[in-house]
């Protein structure tokens, strides 16, 4: 079966490793999916992982993609296309991932933050697609954001991705990772649910767990996605402020129950009187755990110089 030309997307998270191979017009051609090896010894060496997975869709397709994207949860040098998280990511999975990969493919590599991914994606061809200004927010186990502008991904100084996830919202909050206190991901990511849960009936709870018993009306459950909603609304109306967009899309498991949320989000956006409820769209993903893949896939796209863009049209800067 010939599929023309096709571009690899992949990516790399804490837990899941997704590798898809995308056609010219966004369709996902292959795709597969793993989970992340933290324990075990690679003896393929640095990025072994990555360049098995590249390997089987190469395989599964039947012919060499065009170019490469990965995303990967940060941090990431863009420029270095290098990845420097010791925090999720085994030491087998950091480094200079765009010259290994350039090296074990033949082809020219993007490296790109997997939040800033996600919102290349639906920016291209998912809920956002059209609008001029778009922000991704991944409601994961932290909280990823991502902008694109015009079709480019807007970063900042150095080529750094912004971390909105680390804003703060509560400054007498508890004490994040990073250093900071009562950080937005502290009370909005999908992580805090499960603690918001324990906290209130002392027994340890998963966030799925926690959506099943709010929807059979468990009361305390719904106490924890009210107030859920609440903290995803304060972040969410500081990044709107912000960034002034046209659609915020909204990723991550916790999507998956968002009919226990995302009203009360809107509801909550609408008093407040800087925002126009009419004027920014709110809505879940179109493209699902895709999402990161494409959106990579899209970066090695532009980087190639696919259609009318060039190497220099992948990112806007933003100094503001």
């Amino acid at each position: 079966m010939t599929h023309g030309d096709w571009w690899m997307g992949i990516d790399l998270g804490g837990t899941n490793l997704r590798v898809s191979a995308v056609g010219a017009g966004g369709a996902v051609l292959a795709s597969r999916a793993e989970d992340v090896l933290h324990h075990t010894a690679d003896a393929a060496g640095s990025f072994g992982q990555v360049l098995a997975a590249a390997a089987k869709c190469v395989a599964e397709l039947g012919s060499a993609p065009v170019a490469a994207g990965i995303g990967a949860t940060g941090p990431v040098d863009v420029g270095a296309r290098s990845i420097d998280n010791d925090f999720t990511l085994p030491p087998s999975l950091n480094g200079p991932v765009g010259a290994v990969l350039e090296r074990a493919l033949g082809i020219a590599v993007a490296a790109i933050n997997d939040a800033d991914a996600a919102a290349l994606a639906e920016a291209w061809c998912g809920v956002a697609a059209g609008a001029q200004s778009c922000v991704s927010v991944t409601l994961g186990t932290g909280i990823g954001v991502g902008q694109v502008r015009d079709g480019r991904v807007v970063e900042g100084r150095d080529r750094r991705h912004a971390e909105a996830g680390h804003h703060t919202i509560d400054h007498r909050g508890l004490r994040c990772a990073c250093g900071g206190r009562g950080c937005w991901e502290l009370s909005a990511s999908g992580t805090s649910i499960g603690v918001a849960m324990e906290r209130l009936t002392g027994r340890r709870w998963r966030g799925a767990d926690v959506a099943a018993a709010a929807r059979a009306g468990d009361a305390d459950a719904l106490v924890v996605f009210d107030e859920y909603a609440t903290a995803v609304a304060a972040g969410l109306g500081n990044v709107i402020a912000f960034t002034e967009p046209d659609v915020v899309v909204l990723g991550g498991g916790v999507t998956e129950d968002a009919a226990l949320f995302l009203p009360a989000v809107r509801e909550r956006l609408s008093a407040w009187w800087i925002h126009d409820p009419g004027a920014v769209r709110i809505e879940v993903g179109a493209l699902g755990w895709r999402a990161g893949s494409v959106g990579a896939a899209r970066a090695a796209m532009l980087v190639s110089g696919a259609g009318a863009r060039t190497a220099t049209a992948l990112t806007a800067r933003n100094d503001l």
